[in-house]
């Protein structure tokens, strides 16, 4: 597919257009181009188009308590139950000009169990994202994420619909072990030309890192570091189409298990838009992974690869879903999986003050290399969430839920008994808004 689909874009290329970084200006009736989701950096919308916010600085501070059915996932025969009680302070700054864009967040937080003080931590997090128009046409993306984390509720958000994403770097899977204490950094850079009426060309780079402090709570699984980069060409077949090409290459290195993963995938793509608040994207393409470790014969493959993903947001309603089947570096598993991993989420907000959302998500993990394949087969992880919450004004508000887990993966230690957890929690926080740049 991906060589049909550069056969139909780059012929476009070659006819003479208006560029928008040199030679005939655009008139002032052209329209910049989107940038898909396929090639985007961000994720899709979360919340409600009638609940973005911009230039503010907020401050807020929330409180949890929870319980789980079973704390001790992989580790105890029986389920072993418990009480979690959070209390976490969080710092918001965003500020938009025509031009520019600063968003930064940071949380920090104790949490402490009832029972199993084993379990207690300091989580933190922090979250910055930059974005510059240098012209009309030429637009820098720069992210950041760094979490400190353990515990269901505050991991979550890595597989669950909060982060359901478009991109074919911003879907790579990332294992969710339970009540284990680590560290995740992901950053991502992008910078998009539009050169021509109707085209555009691009790049990122791409970095993640996954580490477990206390190797013991993650028995069975790696540290892993992970750096990659795509080039993308994009062409607007219409106002609503949009074609496009992808080369992308992602490696992997692992430890206390030494290997090192690489995997090089040419990508073509579909995108539809459907208004300004919608669009779906289908990406498909042949992919080329090998693996290497110090005494093991080099193994290579090569595996078809696809996505599919869509996103709709509305003034009182949101909705977005993807899916992918991949042969792809996976930070936490040593050796080279092939997944199927999809994620939904969905928002609706009911009168002013009520909102309700529901999210899910499944990945399904099997392992390629034959050399280890048979000690560690692979397996699935499968999470769904709901939640209503309640807002008394605009600053106080409580939120009432309940989180589902389970994992299993054979000849993986820490989810080798009771894969199974649920979580009923109820929280209630306060912000602090002051408007800026305004």
């Amino acid at each position: 597919m991906a060589v049909v689909l550069l056969g139909a874009i780059l012929p476009g290329f070659g006819q003479v257009e208006p560029t928008a970084t040199g030679g005939t200006p655009l008139t002032e009736t052209d329209q910049p181009m989107n940038t898909p989701p396929p090639v985007g950096g961000t994720p899709y919308p979360s919340q409600t188009a009638s609940d973005a916010r911009s230039n503010f600085l907020s401050l807020g501070i929330g409180s949890t308590a929870a319980y789980f059915d079973n704390v001790e996932i992989g580790i105890s025969t029986q389920p072993v139950p418990d009480e979690m009680y959070t209390i976490s302070p969080v710092l918001t700054y965003n500020m938009e000009t025509p031009r520019q864009s600063r968003i930064f967040t940071y949380s920090s937080g104790y949490t402490f169990y009832q029972h199993t003080s084993a379990l207690d931590y300091v989580n933190q997090a922090a979250t910055g994202t930059f974005q510059e128009r240098f012209t009309r046409h030429v637009t820098l993306n720069l992210s950041d994420t760094f979490a400190q984390s353990s515990g269901l509720l505050s991991q979550s958000s890595v597989l669950n619909g909060g982060v359901v994403s478009g991109s074919v770097s911003g879907q790579q899977p990332l294992v969710i072990v339970p009540f284990a204490n680590q560290l995740t950094n992901t950053a991502n850079a992008e910078l998009s030309d539009q050169f021509a009426q109707n085209g555009m060309l691009g790049a990122t780079f791409n970095a993640a890192t996954l580490t477990f402090p206390n190797p013991s709570q993650a028995a069975g699984l790696d540290n892993g570091q992970l750096y990659g980069g795509t080039a993308f060409v994009n062409r607007r077949v219409s106002q609503t189409d949009y074609l496009g090409a992808i080369y992308q290459i992602q490696r992997m290195t692992t430890s206390p298990t030494p290997s090192a993963t690489t995997v090089q995938t040419l990508w073509g793509y579909f995108t539809q838009y459907f208004g300004r608040t919608a669009s779906l994207s289908v990406v498909a393409g042949p992919s080329r992974a090998s693996i290497s470790a110090p005494g093991a014969t080099p193994y290579q493959t090569w595996t078809p690869a696809g996505t599919l993903s869509m996103g709709w947001q509305a003034a009182r309603a949101n909705l977005a879903f993807s899916y992918m089947h991949s042969t792809m570096p996976t930070l936490g598993f040593p050796g080279l999986y092939s997944n199927d991993a999809g994620s939904v989420s969905a928002t609706q907000r009911f009168g002013k003050t009520w909102t309700a959302s529901v999210s899910g998500s499944y990945g399904n993990f099997s392992n390629q290399d034959p050399q280890i394949a048979s000690g560690l087969p692979g397996g699935h992880t499968a999470m769904g969430s709901a939640s209503v919450q309640h807002a008394f004004g605009t600053s106080l508000s409580t939120q009432l839920g309940y989180t589902r887990l389970h994992a299993s993966y054979g000849g993986i230690a820490a989810f080798t008994q009771n894969p199974n957890s649920d979580e009923f929690f109820v929280s209630l926080s306060y912000q602090f808004r002051k408007a800026i740049g305004r």
